[in-house]
């Protein structure tokens, strides 16, 4: 194992949200978790983590106060459970986060840190650590967060931490609606009808393979439509009653709804929400949406989403190939 210098540079790793084109929840399972089949996309909205080895033990600090510095974060939870791995405590060092992610808003933001503070500490302190290891550390830390050591698109099952990547595809534009409040993930799926509906209907596995297969064609493929992403991106969370307790109880649709009449060719929640996104023709059209949605005072972000291959150069930086996680 590598021994840290002290005074070594710091280390700086950007962190992307994230989308589900499509999440179903398929059942209940005897842990209390539920069973779900999500595509998950990684998208252009980054935080980022800066890592300066010293000190005493694993400090975090985060440019929004909104967000907490203590071991309730998902990136001092993820370091927490691998020195759990380890069996002792990791050198010190400090942890500065850069919040652009909205939290509490489906984006993934925390999961994302996470992913990234276990690549960072691998990389910082010479641990060696495969991405396999790095996978089942953050199995216990948050459904979505195993993702974000792949990146790019990929399916995810069981619940969530069971990741198969897809190859790299064309870039969906989009236009993320973020509004002012947030939904708890755990009392959204506590919201849901008992047994989930989608239990007993057909998961969308036909919807997410033909919009997998339009990705996969890439530039001189079908022109991207309404009619071709129509009921692409069924989220079974949408039907929870937690959305009834929102202010107004009907905001995810009237949001849907904005999206579409700035453009939008198909529309969807992300994850347990709150934040809606809408897919656009082109870039030049989100950009536009953003525009007429913020003369409505509504806080819209153009953006889009990235490859697996972009995901991997923000985790990596210069770093030399041999430093990205394996297994």
């Amino acid at each position: 194992m590598t021994v840290p210098d002290p005074t070594a540079p710091s280390l700086g790793i950007r962190t992307p949200a994230k989308i589900n084109l499509g999440l179903r929840v398929l059942s209940r399972r005897p842990d209390g978790y539920h069973t779900v089949r999500t595509l998950l996309a990684a998208v252009d909205l980054w935080d980022t983590l800066i890592f300066e080895p010293g000190g005493e033990g694993l400090r975090l600090e985060c440019d929004s106060p909104s967000i907490p510095a203590d071991q309730t974060n998902l990136v001092l939870r993820s370091a927490s459970r691998l020195e759990e791995l380890l069996g002792r405590r990791l050198p010190g060092a400090r942890i500065r986060l850069r919040k652009r992610i909205p939290a509490g808003r489906g984006l993934g933001g925390g999961s994302s840190n996470a992913a990234a503070a276990l690549v960072g500490l691998n990389r910082l302190f010479g641990l060696g650590l495969s991405r396999r290891v790095l996978h089942q550390v953050l199995t216990g830390v948050g459904m979505d967060a195993p993702f974000f050591l792949y990146g790019g698109l990929a399916l995810a099952t069981g619940r969530g931490e069971h990741v198969f990547p897809l190859s790299d595809v064309a870039e969906l534009p989009l236009v993320l609606l973020i509004p002012e409040f947030g939904i708890s993930t755990p009392e959204a799926y506590r919201g849901l009808p008992k047994p989930p509906a989608a239990a007993h209907r057909e998961d969308g596995s036909e919807r997410a393979d033909s919009l997998v297969r339009f990705l996969a064609s890439g530039p001189s493929g079908p022109q991207l439509s309404g009619k071709l992403l129509a009921g692409c991106f069924p989220n079974d969370l949408e039907r929870s009653t937690v959305l009834q307790t929102t202010r107004p109880p009907d905001a995810i649709s009237r949001m849907r709804s904005a999206l579409k009449a700035a453009g939008a060719l198909e529309t969807a929640m992300s994850g347990s929400g709150s934040a809606v996104f809408g897919v656009f023709a082109g870039r030049k059209q989100a950009e536009h949406a953003v525009s007429r949605l913020s003369e409505a005072n509504l806080r819209a972000i153009a953006t889009r989403t990235i490859t697996r291959s972009e995901h991997r150069a923000a985790l990596l930086g210069n770093w030399p190939d041999g430093a990205w996680p394996r297994g």
